[in-house]
Formats: C-alpha cells, structure tokens, sequence
C-alpha cells in the first residue's frame, strides 16, 4: 500500500490553548497492512537545536519532550482510544484511554515496535502498531479516507 502523507502540523501551546502552524514542519506518513498500522515521521528543527527530552523507562511522563502521538480510535467513539507515545530520544508510552481521554489504564502496555533517530536539525521515529488488540472493533476505511 501506498502510504498516506499527513501534513499541516501545529505546535500545541500547553495551558494557553494555543495552536500555531509550526515553524519547521514535520514530514510523516501512515500506512497499513492485514496486521499493522505504520507510522513515520521527519520532524525538522531549526540548525543547532537539539530535541526535548531524553531515553527513559517505558511509559515515563514525555510530554514536556519533543514527542510524536498516534491516538487510535478503532470504534469511532471519539471517546475511547488508544495511545501511543514517542519521543525523539525512542522513549516510550501507550495507554488506553477512555471517557474522551480523561481516563486512562496505565498498566495497558500495547505489543508495538518503535525506532528513533537524531539527525542533524532534524530527528525521525518509525512505529509498527499491530491490530491487536482492537481487531474486533476494527472499522474498515474506504480507500481514499
């Protein structure tokens, strides 16, 4: 399959409410097969600029990192989905959340694969997200969605 581009990315601004088209855009790409989702993503940075964050345990709190999200919703509910977390640095986090993201089980641990590297301005993640556990809630996508 082809993979999808996804482009139009935003620097979200915690407690400010703030969404501003980020300066350096990041370059990713979505596709799937009969057993996993996969993601990639370039995220350039300005010359000089090192990422946020550092390796630690798996589901460390990231979020004050340079992080990349996939949040999977394979019902549609817009209320109960599945997180996962990478930082540049290949650190790691995934739950399942549920109540639109309030709730969430932290010993949820999903069987998915990552990498991570750090380039010069620029740093990269790949992830290979199987279908399990959510097969069964799966909801097929018409080609071209």
């Amino acid at each position: 399959m082809t993979p999808l581009g996804v482009s139009g990315l935003y620097h979200w601004i915690p407690g400010a409410g703030l969404r501003l088209s980020a300066s350096c855009q990041t370059e990713a790409f979505v596709c799937c097969d009969d057993s996993h989702i996969y993601v990639g993503a370039r995220c350039l940075m300005p010359e000089g600029m090192i990422p946020a964050g550092q390796l630690g345990m798996r589901d460390s709190y990231l979020f004050g990192d340079d992080i990349i999200e996939v949040m999977i919703d394979p019902g549609r509910s817009c209320s109960e989905y599945f997180q996962f977390v990478i930082n540049a640095y290949g650190s790691t986090f995934d739950t399942q959340r549920r109540g639109g993201g309030a709730r969430h089980d932290p010993s949820w641990n999903g069987d998915w694969k990552s990498a991570a590297y750090i380039g010069e301005s620029w740093w990269s993640v790949e992830l290979a997200i199987p279908y399990i556990p959510w097969a069964s809630r799966r909801v097929p996508v018409p080609h071209g969605d």
